[in-house]
């Protein structure tokens, strides 16, 4: 590997622009786990999805600029991509946002907004053969390497749109396996020896994840030990984790398919990250998990803090325990509860400003990890006192109704400590 990586650097790598994304899969600790290392060529905006799609439980990231999804389901089932196709992968964030049926627009652009809606319509199956089936066929099928899994089972996809049909084959359990972006079955597809440095820059990223992984011992380990893996050269594209005039790593995701917990990596300055958005039946109770972190900047010798934990929601910085968040909650019913209960105080800016604090507020407590955490219906009760106002509900018994969420957590509080 020594003589490989000398062959690659003598080569004027730090010219290169065209690397992409890092998937993997494999056991951590007893624990199976899907991994992506998501490059870009611009900066995204990225919401994670907590909702009920063809009748099953699905949270997912979205990339607002393009349409591009990845998640997992309540059945456990994960799914995660990278290119093959890199050169129209690198077009994306110039040809972005372009909507279908309004000017000329861009064949990759449009193909992707296409891709997403392929991974989410997969992601509504029950079982991991219907999942296969569906990436396959969905709006002519998901190319590039896919990754399908679930606790017991996993599946490789492999085609392109250039001849290359799809080749699904089932992987052993036991191992971890890594996808870059040159063809593991198809020697043609995606970067190959004709592409010189970006081939043999694909080749070695594959096996430094390789070797990284295989120290790993837990699903938390697994996106932090690929980002601490650096060259003192920050702009290398031999690094895993990238930033360079092409593509940089902008985001990380970790999908724990045992305890259908997604762990999702921000990378600082790299992505703009838009919040969670929870769109659950009122008393549901889900079955998949979020956990959202950020990194440090990595300081003059390489190193980073330990990965903190961030709020899913837009706003104020958050504490862990969520008993905190609820304390804001109740501050503001009670503002609400004054404004609609007082005909003299029926401000309908001070209403809604109120109402729409403490939803912000109850989303993040839904996402932080604590011994006190949120009522499963908060969220959603919050947000039918908006519904009722809406549809003309006497104020007073929506300040009944303020008044009797804000009680019901007032003991969580308590025990909080805050």
């Amino acid at each position: 590997m020594h003589t490989f990586t000398h062959r690659v650097a003598s080569r004027h790598l730090a010219s290169m622009t065209r690397e992409a994304c890092i998937i993997a899969v494999g056991e951590f600790g007893g624990v199976k786990c899907l991994f992506k290392n998501r490059d870009r060529n611009y900066t995204p905006e990225v919401r994670i999805y907590h909702e009920i799609l063809g009748g099953v439980e699905v949270l997912y990231m979205k990339d607002e600029t393009t349409g591009w999804c990845e998640g997992i389901n309540e059945f456990g089932i994960g799914i995660v991509n990278a290119a093959l196709a890199v050169r129209e992968d690198e077009k994306q964030g110039k040809a972005s946002k372009v909507v279908p049926g309004k000017g000329k627009g861009d064949h990759t652009t449009l193909n992707t907004l296409k891709d997403g809606k392929r991974v989410l319509k997969a992601l509504e199956a029950r079982n991991i053969e219907q999942a296969v089936g569906t990436i396959q066929s969905h709006l002519g099928g998901l190319r590039g390497h896919t990754i399908i899994a679930d606790k017991d089972t996993t599946y490789s996809l492999e085609a392109t749109w250039r001849g290359h049909d799809f080749h699904v084959r089932r992987l052993p359990n036991g191992r971890r396996h890594v996808r870059t972006n040159h063809g593991q079955f198809y020697s043609d597809a995606g970067y190959t020896e004709k592409d010189g440095d970006n081939y043999l820059s694909s080749l070695a990223r594959r096996d430094q994840a390789m070797r990284t992984l295989r120290e790993v011992d837990g699903p938390e380990g697994i996106a932090p030990s690929i980002y601490g893996r650096r060259r003192p050269d920050r702009s290398d594209p031999l690094n895993m984790v990238k930033l360079t005039d092409g593509m940089r790593t902008t985001s990380q995701v970790v999908m724990d398919l045992d305890s259908r917990t997604l762990l999702f990596y921000l990378v600082p300055k790299q992505v703009e990250y838009l919040g969670y958005k929870r769109n659950l039946p009122k008393g549901y109770e889900p079955k998949v998990k979020l956990k959202v972190f950020e990194y440090t900047d990595l300081d003059d010798d390489g190193k980073f803090d330990t990965v903190r934990r961030k709020k899913a929601h837009g706003g104020l910085l958050p504490l862990q325990e969520p008993a905190f968040n609820l304390r804001e909650v109740a501050k503001h019913l009670i503002l609400l509860e004054d404004h609609l209960l007082h005909a003299d105080r029926r401000c309908p800016d001070c209403i809604w400003k109120h109402l729409l604090t403490a939803e912000a507020f109850s989303d993040e407590a839904d996402t932080l990890d604590g011994d006190n955490p949120a009522p499963p219906t908060l969220s959603a009760d919050i947000r039918a006192l908006g519904a009722s106002l809406r549809a003309g509900t006497d104020l007073a018994v929506v300040g009944q109704r303020a008044r009797a969420i804000r009680k019901a957590i007032v003991p969580t509080i308590a025990r909080g400590g805050i």
